[in-house]
């Protein structure tokens, strides 16, 4: 449930228990009140009845509200670290910007790439599931956009055809693009989840 639909059902409420006190009291008002010492058995349970509901709806909706924006916070501080792992990564290009000869990559150096690059593969991995075990219903195009993106820096960075500045500008383009997408979810998961 959206904040601004628990805001809208909370004035409804409000606006309709207005009203229902001022019809109750317009009709208390037409008819004197007696008071009957009797006890109806039937009226202390309805009582008693609306007290429990009143008490676990609202538990229940504070415990929904809490556990949603516990799972946010989650899927944010999953891409929030997925984003830090891609910097790790522009870190690692420009440090092989300036040490690369010959226009190719050394064995350490490729598998530097490649590690860096399996590390946020899981991490996408990680969030993807924990998205798709909580917003089944905004998974598959969240998903699908996220990994295009990392597959497309991915191809460019690992299969490179030959190391030269060009090489590093693909490489720097995809992975923004990646990041801007990465930001673009921080977004849907605050306004539309």
């Amino acid at each position: 449930m959206k904040a601004n639909d628990w805001v809208a059902n909370v004035g409804l409420y409000t606006i309709a228990g207005v009203i229902g006190i001022a019809l109750g009291c317009i009709i208390q008002a037409k008819t004197p009140i007696e008071i009957d010492h009797k006890i109806r058995y039937s009226e202390l349970i309805n009582w008693l009845i609306t007290i429990f509901i009143g008490f676990w709806v609202g538990y229940r909706l504070k415990n929904d509200f809490e556990n949603n924006k516990t799972i946010k916070s989650m899927l944010i501080d999953d891409v929030k670290f997925i984003i830090s792992e891609l910097h790790k990564s522009n870190s690692l290009f420009s440090k092989l910007r300036s040490e690369v000869k010959e226009n190719e990559f050394d064995n350490s150096q490729q598998q530097s790439i490649n590690f860096q690059l399996n590390y946020v593969d899981q991490r996408i991995y990680i969030f993807c599931e924990a998205l798709k075990e909580n917003y089944n219903s905004h998974y598959r195009e969240i998903q699908q956009k996220l990994v295009d993106k990392f597959l497309e820096l991915n191809k460019i960075a690992t299969d490179p055809d030959d190391v030269n500045q060009s090489y590093f500008d693909n490489v720097t383009r995809k992975a923004t693009a990646l990041e801007s997408e990465l930001k673009s979810i921080v977004q849907k998961i605050v306004s539309k989840m």
